[in-house]
């Protein structure tokens, strides 16, 4: 064979070795160093894992009043007790007037301006509570359907809710209450001592509060008042 042909074929073995030398190096490092890995790993959460198990709130409110939620006759400040209602006890004086406190049973005539009918009593009146485990929100909102409040307000008569005038076309957020709690909402009419003798003998008809408006609770992030 010629001299110059076993010397390059020497040259390509060598280069062959070499390469192969490398590359045997090359996976030894690569099997060998824990940062060329590319295997899954588990971990464990921080203890204690407690299960978590979850139960949710839920809302619940009733109406209370020490006479069951009856109307209760009253004046106006400043005006006399009326002698001639009828449907109202009376106190057997001379005259026989309307008991302040008294309770309304039946139907009344004879209202004269400076009467007055709360919804329980001043001393206990009508009460919200949350009778259940999350803090609610409480409001009045009016019925636009109401066949009573025309009725009262063309028979002169005024609605106050919490003390303050109400026309039926507003609504009245009454509180918020946390679990436990109570508030009043006080319900009076009034007729004016200013009453005009245009409403004489006119009726308010039957009053129901259902009519007149809807009071409703709701939890307290509700960001609405619906379901």
């Amino acid at each position: 064979m010629d001299i110059n042909k076993q010397n390059q074929n020497k040259k390509k073995n060598k280069r062959r070795i070499t390469i192969l030398t490398l590359l045997l190096l090359l996976l030894l490092a690569i099997s060998a160093g824990g940062s060329y890995s590319w295997k899954v790993k588990s971990i464990a959460f921080p203890v204690p894992p407690t299960p978590l198990n979850i139960k949710n709130g839920k809302i619940n409110a009733q109406g209370v009043s020490a006479n069951g939620g009856k109307w209760t006759y009253d004046i106006i400040a400043g005006t006399t007790a009326n002698p001639d209602i009828v449907g109202v006890p009376m106190d057997g004086g001379s005259p026989s007037r309307a008991v302040i406190g008294g309770v309304i049973t039946g139907s009344i005539s004879n209202a004269r301006p400076g009467d007055a009918f709360n919804l329980g009593t001043t001393a206990s009146p009508f009460q919200i509570s949350n009778t259940g485990n999350l803090t609610i929100k409480a409001q009045v909102a009016p019925n636009s359907a109401s066949t009573s409040l025309p009725s009262l307000t063309a028979a002169g008569w005024k609605l106050y809710i919490n003390g303050s005038l109400w026309d039926g076309s507003s609504t009245v957020t009454i509180a918020t209450l946390a679990p436990g709690a109570s508030t009043n909402l006080a319900v009076r009419l009034e007729y004016p001592t200013t009453s005009t003798v245009a409403t004489q003998d006119l009726t308010t008809g039957s009053i129901d509060l259902n009519d007149l408006f809807t009071l409703t609770v709701t939890q307290e992030n509700n960001p609405g008042w619906t379901q």
